[in-house]
């Protein structure tokens, strides 16, 4: 957990739940519009009183400790934002580890509402949802589709955006829904396919891929989602756009395609061995009609490119890699952090 303020407009803050892939890109990107570090913390997931504790702790930080008042709702000057990037839930996730999340979540929406009566700053509320998770198993999504999660992960993530979105008013919601998100190669970072199969085809291992060679996932390139994100937490409260919003990049790729682009960027062979899985057989897509104005999703040749580049230029791997994933199923972020 970090809470970030702007040097430029005191009353800014932005507390940041989860700094895995996605959170330490967001956290980087609010870093270079200005942003410092205030406070950090490692959030207790298991002990219930030492967490009322730390929120207790950190809401005069977020407040600013007699920073200037805020100059009004239209303004972004003194906006809060609380941005929710962690969990330790995985697509594979069991009926109570969904529920031992969601009761955690719950208590920092609760949270999130009290803030608003301890200053006239509106508080908004960034969620990082899951659209494969919600759409497993379904093609072409696009706005008139529902969801229908088939398993635990999937209607934990359902039930968050719940949460945030039918509750009593206090703050301003936004969901984002991603699809299969990727990003560099870090050793802090539990690693995702597309970077595990770059470490391998340079060593010379064997993926294991826990599905089929055909089935068809939607990527998109984490410092994308966290431009697209910070951009829309530092806009003015007034402005109206989509409370719920899905970044997918609706150029799926099988895992054959990848393959091809590791090799050409490595200039080596990718070994593959297949275990089929039911669970991760279907194709998951998206028509383009889904992209919210303003999004705008990066060639995947391109970005496996920049991380082979950036691998070789570092000399390998900062960790042993995988030689077992599993092919994307439903979850965005297997390779979130619960910090």
């Amino acid at each position: 957990m970090i809470v970030l303020g702007s040097g430029e407009h005191p009353g800014r803050r932005v507390l940041l739940f989860g700094e895995g892939l996605i959170g330490s890109a967001i956290a980087e990107d609010l870093g270079g519009r200005g942003f410092a570090r205030l406070r950090e913390a490692s959030l207790p997931w298991s002990d219930e009183a030492a967490l009322d504790s730390l929120l207790d702790e950190i809401e005069p930080v977020i407040s600013g400790n007699g920073a200037p008042a805020d100059p009004g709702r239209d303004s972004p000057e003194g906006r809060w934002t609380v941005i929710w990037s962690a969990g330790t839930a995985g697509f594979d996730a069991t009926e109570g580890e969904a529920a031992a999340e969601l009761a955690l979540f719950r208590k920092i929406v609760a949270f999130a509402r009290r803030l608003p009566r301890s200053t006239p700053a509106p508080v908004a509320f960034a969620f990082i949802g899951s659209a494969g998770g919600l759409f497993e198993g379904q093609r072409v999504v696009d706005s008139a589709s529902a969801p229908a999660p088939r398993r635990p992960y999937g209607r934990l993530k359902l039930a968050e955006e719940d949460v945030l979105l039918s509750g009593p008013p206090g703050i301003e919601p936004l969901v984002f829904r991603l699809s299969s998100v990727y990003g560099p190669l870090a050793g802090r970072h539990r690693r995702g396919l597309i970077p595990t199969l770059i470490a391998n085809a340079f060593e010379g291992r064997v993926s294991r891929i826990l599905g089929t060679s055909s089935t068809l996932r939607d990527f998109v390139w984490v410092r994308d989602v966290a431009r697209y994100l910070v951009s829309r937490i530092l806009e003015s409260p007034g402005i109206a756009r989509e409370k719920v919003v899905t970044l997918a990049s609706c150029r799926p790729a099988s895992i054959l395609e990848i393959r091809t682009l590791v090799e050409d960027a490595l200039n080596r062979r990718l070994y593959l061995s297949f275990a089929p899985a039911p669970s991760n057989r279907e194709d998951i897509t998206f028509r383009p009609t889904t992209m919210p104005a303003g999004w705008i999703p990066s060639s995947l040749k391109t970005n496996i490119g920049l991380i082979a580049r950036t691998f070789l230029a570092e000399g390998g791997p900062a960790a042993p890699p995988s030689s077992g994933p599993r092919f994307p199923g439903p979850s965005h972020g297997a390779q979130r952090q619960g910090t």
